[in-house]
């Protein structure tokens, strides 16, 4: 027998399935830890939900909603024809040199010194990019007019694809206070009204996007993660609706340390 899949695991913890095929689970168990333990797991989550649920933070809430936001996106996209993937490779070739969105956006991670930054890349007509400014955790006023002043330099000096002077001087802006740089927060209006939204986070590695559909609907279908050092590999990921009807979101967690343009498109309407 092969290894439990996540639905005849949870089908077998309820108690859903024919005696024959529980029976031979049960038999499967004797011999496989790997399944046993994931069992235990989900007997474990099922006794004790409720203890589980109030110790989990507000922010691991929302990553597990952002999650299954995701999933059912997956499922959904994987049954459509042509696949994601295929979708992804047909707009690659082109993506690169100009994004359908006319939108790119600059990233900077470093985990090891718990930094992240945001800058602006492409923009589309009549939009403006905004880091947004630090407003609690330094302190003084002028340690605040300060931090923004690094957090700008550095910003600037990415923009420019300058990213080991970015890290300088995001580092001299961590003398001032821990925090100060462990995260990253930007958006892009056009006339006062949010296009799109970036959270970078040093810390653990994690970027954060959520772009708001157009007027007559279209949206970028995917975002793009790509390396500005050739050695690590892009990643692509599929744009999910979000709670709001306008808003589509997604997420890259587990991102290496270096420099990356965050590229959108092709645009399409749901």
């Amino acid at each position: 027998m092969n290894h439990l899949d996540d639905m005849l695991s949870q089908d077998y913890v309820a108690n859903r399935l024919p005696d024959e095929l529980r029976l031979a689970i049960d038999e499967h168990l004797t011999e496989c830890t790997a399944c046993l333990e994931r069992v235990r797991s989900l007997n474990l989550l099922r006794d004790r939900f409720d203890e589980v649920w109030e110790a989990w933070s507000a922010a691991e809430h929302g990553r597990l909603h952002r999650q299954r936001l995701l999933t059912a996106a997956l499922v959904q996209a994987e049954s459509t024809t042509p696949s994601v993937l295929q979708r992804v490779r047909q707009h690659l070739g082109g993506w690169l040199e100009t994004a359908a969105a006319g939108l790119s956006v600059n990233v900077l991670v470093d985990r090891t010194r718990r930094i992240a930054c945001l800058a602006a890349g492409q923009l589309p007509p009549g939009c403006q990019f905004t880091l947004c400014p630090v407003r609690e955790g330094v302190g003084a006023v002028e340690d605040l007019a300060r931090l923004e002043e690094f957090r700008q330099q550095g910003s600037a000096l990415l923009a420019q694809h300058r990213p080991l002077e970015a890290l300088q001087t995001l580092t001299a802006a961590q003398g001032m206070d821990v925090r100060a740089v462990q995260g990253a927060v930007s958006e892009l209006s056009r006339e006062g009204t949010p296009v799109f939204q970036a959270v970078a986070d040093g810390v653990r590695g994690r970027i954060a996007i959520k772009h708001r559909s157009a007027a007559d609907g279209q949206h970028p279908a995917f975002v793009l993660l790509v390396p500005l050092d050739s050695q690590v590999r892009a990643r692509a990921a599929l744009l999910v609706r979000g709670e709001g009807d306008s808003d589509w979101i997604a997420e890259f967690d587990g991102v290496a340390d270096g420099a990356y343009q965050l590229l959108f498109g092709p645009m399409t309407v749901p």
